[in-house]
Parts: structure tokens; C-alpha cells; sequence
């Protein structure tokens, strides 16, 4: 599987994939681990709020991708819209990638909407990805 940006997540496809081709192929769904830094944490919840509220700013990120502002950031506020404050956020993994620490969590409103958020910090305390995606509802 071949991408040409990070947040394209290739290793998804790839899974994705395996798991169709053979089930016992099929990774299982994270657990999460302990946050030791909360204050990153409450950074993602505020930038939940800031995307649901359409109010990402380019002075938040460290580089731009092209077509992030306004269609990534449009994209998020619609996904978002309406809900309040997450339920439940989750550390699912953290690593270094890089200078920069990447942090991926599951996020959890009301209602049963969850998301799988990446999270990226340079050397500079500025964003080096911001992806949301949905994910399915949780079960019973």
C-alpha cells in the first residue's frame, strides 16, 4: 500500500484488507493506555471544540497541508456539529515519529458517536496533524 501523506493511514488499508482476506488476520481494537500527560489531552478536547466550532486556526499548525483549511477543517465542523463535550476520551497509543510526539485516542459522545482522533506535536508545541475520523457506533 502506497500513500502520499501520512494522514492517509495506509496501515489501515493494509489491515482492513488482511482482515477481509483471512478473519484471523483482523488486529484487535486498541486498548486504552495511561494518559501521563493531561494536559495534552485537554489540548484535544479544545481543538474538538475549536473543529466542531469551526474555529481551527492555520497559527495552530506548524505546516499546512494543502486543501486543510477550509476543506479539512469544513469537513470537521460537519462531522462534529452539534454535539457537546466528549464523553470519553481515550489514549491509544502515543509514539515518537520524528521530532514530533504522535498521539492517537478514541473519543466518545453522547449518543454513541465516536471518533479516532491523530494528534501530532512538534518540537514547537505546534500542530503536525490533526485527523478525525468517525468510527461505528458502540455496541450495547
Amino acid at each position: 500500500m502506497l500513500a502520499n501523506l501520512a494522514q492517509a493511514d495506509p496501515e489501515r488499508f493494509v489491515d482492513g484488507i488482511a482482515a477481509i482476506l483471512d478473519p484471523k488476520l483482523a488486529k484487535p481494537e486498541p486498548a486504552p493506555i495511561a494518559d501521563k500527560e493531561p494536559a495534552v489531552t485537554a489540548r484535544l478536547r479544545s481543538l474538538m471544540a475549536d473543529a466542531r466550532d469551526g474555529r481551527l486556526s492555520p497559527a495552530e499548525f506548524a505546516y499546512v497541508r494543502a486543501g486543510f483549511f477550509p476543506d479539512a477543517a469544513k469537513r470537521y465542523a460537519e462531522l462534529l456539529k452539534g454535539l457537546g463535550e466528549p464523553r470519553r476520551v481515550d489514549l491509544l497509543e502515543r509514539r515518537e515519529l520524528g521530532d514530533d510526539r504522535v498521539y492517537r485516542y478514541e473519543v466518545a459522545y453522547d449518543g454513541g458517536k465516536r471518533f479516532r482522533v491523530q494528534l501530532g506535536i512538534a518540537p514547537d508545541a505546534k500542530l503536525s496533524t490533526l485527523s478525525i475520523s468517525p468510527r461505528e457506533p458502540a455496541g450495547p
